[in-house]
C-alpha cells in the first residue's frame, strides 16, 4: 500500500498549482503558441485549413447544382468556402410535416 505521505504531497502540489496558475499559465500558453509557429502546417492537427471551394448555380430549367469543380459553359455561379467534414446538402422533407399543403396530415390511432 502507498503511504499517506504521498497522497498528502500530491494534494499539496495540486493546491499549489491551482493557487499559482495565474502566474505560470499565461507563460505556458505563450510558450506553446511560440513553438506552434515553428511547426509545419502538415504536422499541426486541427490548425490546417479544412475548407474547400464549392460552386453553386442554377441551370436554364431552374434546377440547382452544387459541385466542387467550376461549371463548364456557365458564367453565372456563386462560390462558397465550406468545411469538408460538414454536410451541405439539405435533408429530405420530414414525412410527418405538411410537405404537401394540399394533403391533410393523417392521425395515427395506435
Amino acid at each position: 500500500m502507498r503511504s499517506p505521505v504521498v497522497a498528502v504531497l500530491l494534494i499539496l502540489a495540486a493546491f499549489f498549482a491551482w493557487y499559482t496558475h495565474d502566474s505560470w499559465l499565461p507563460l505556458l500558453r505563450g510558450a506553446v503558441e511560440t513553438a506552434g509557429k515553428h511547426i509545419p502546417e502538415s504536422v499541426r492537427p486541427g490548425w490546417v485549413d479544412n475548407t474547400e471551394t464549392v460552386y453553386k448555380w442554377t441551370d436554364a430549367q431552374g434546377k440547382s447544382h452544387v459541385s466542387n469543380e467550376p461549371p463548364k459553359g456557365v458564367t453565372n455561379y456563386q462560390t462558397e468556402r465550406v468545411q469538408v467534414d460538414k454536410n451541405i446538402v439539405p435533408p429530405p422533407p420530414d414525412k410527418n410535416s405538411n410537405a404537401h399543403p394540399g394533403k391533410r396530415a393523417r392521425k395515427d390511432y395506435r
